[in-house]
């Protein structure tokens, strides 16, 4: 109830700081409240009850608390903070496409070096295979020509098997001839 039976006016709207954003911390009580508010009764004032507390005492200033300067509002440091880290985020990324595109090339290098010398191995067994077969064909026809000369050879025998006592008889022949006439 007031005094002069008036209605009692709210000033607290006025003079309290707008209601922080959600999750920020409660800003500290205006320049115009230094102290909490306090419900006073006019009638009956306080007062000391004991006569220790008659005696002045010296006033000490209420001291605020330590309050870190004012940050920006959170929509702002969130903005900044989501630009710093998509930033990094992008750096990081394109460091990482580059370190992918060495490796993609390092790859696509090794891969045609492997690919050349599958060829040349490739190349390299073709021929092997081709001098095998020229060898073999060569061996064959060498292996033919023996057995032909074998047979030929086998021929003769069987002529000279029946040739020869002929020629020897006529030998003997010849030499009994060439001793008679050698002895008149």
């Amino acid at each position: 109830m007031s005094l002069f039976g008036g209605k009692k006016k709210d000033n607290s709207s006025s003079l309290q700081a707008p209601p922080p954003m959600p999750g920020q911390p409660m800003p500290p009580p205006m320049a115009s409240q230094p102290y909490p508010p306090q419900q006073y009764d006019v009638m009956n004032p306080p007062y000391p009850q004991n006569e220790d507390m008659m005696t002045p005492q010296p006033q000490t200033q209420f001291q605020q608390p330590y309050q870190p300067p004012q940050q920006p509002y959170r929509g702002e440091s969130r903005m900044t903070t989501e630009e710093t880290v998509e930033a990094i985020i992008d750096e990081k990324w394109n460091d990482l496409l580059q370190d992918l595109s060495k490796i993609t090339g390092w790859k696509e290098r090794t891969e045609a070096v492997i690919v050349k010398m599958q060829q040349e191995v490739d190349d390299l067994k073709n021929n092997f295979d081709a001098l095998q077969k020229s060898i073999m064909s060569k061996i064959s026809s060498y292996d033919q020509n023996i057995r032909n000369v074998g047979v030929d050879i086998k021929a003769m025998e069987q002529v000279f098997q029946r040739i020869l006592p002929q020629f020897t008889d006529n030998v003997n022949k010849l030499s009994r001839i060439t001793d008679k006439i050698s002895k008149k």
